[in-house]
C-alpha cells in the first residue's frame, strides 16, 4: 500500500514562542524608552518556560487545536489563546535585568 505524503505540516518551536513574543513586546511599543543594549539582555533572558509561567493556559495543549501558524498573530492575541500576562513577563525580564 502506498504511503501518504504530507503536503502541509506546521512546526511550531519553542524559539518561535520566544521570537514572536519578543517582537510583539516590541511592536506594541511596549518596550518604549528602553535602551537598545537593555532590550538585547531582554532577549538573553527570555526563554519559552519563563513566557509559559505567564500563560494561564498550556502553550502546547492550544497549539495543538490550531489549523494555522503564528505567523500573523499579535500579542493581543497571544494573550487571549494562551492567558498570557504580557505586563507581568516584562516586570519579570527587567527585575531579572538587576
Amino acid at each position: 500500500m502506498k504511503k501518504d505524503r504530507t503536503i502541509k505540516q506546521i512546526t511550531i518551536t519553542e524559539r518561535d514562542i520566544v521570537d514572536l513574543v519578543r517582537s510583539e513586546l516590541y511592536n506594541t511599543g511596549l518596550l518604549e524608552g528602553m535602551e537598545e543594549q537593555e532590550i538585547k539582555q531582554l532577549d538573553t533572558l527570555a526563554s519559552f518556560e519563563l513566557i509559559q509561567s505567564y500563560c494561564d493556559h498550556n502553550i502546547e495543549t492550544v497549539l495543538k487545536g490550531f489549523k494555522t501558524g503564528l505567523d500573523d498573530m499579535e500579542l493581543e492575541e497571544f494573550e487571549h489563546w494562551f492567558g498570557f500576562d504580557s505586563e507581568g513577563y516584562l516586570r519579570e525580564l527587567k527585575r531579572l535585568l538587576k
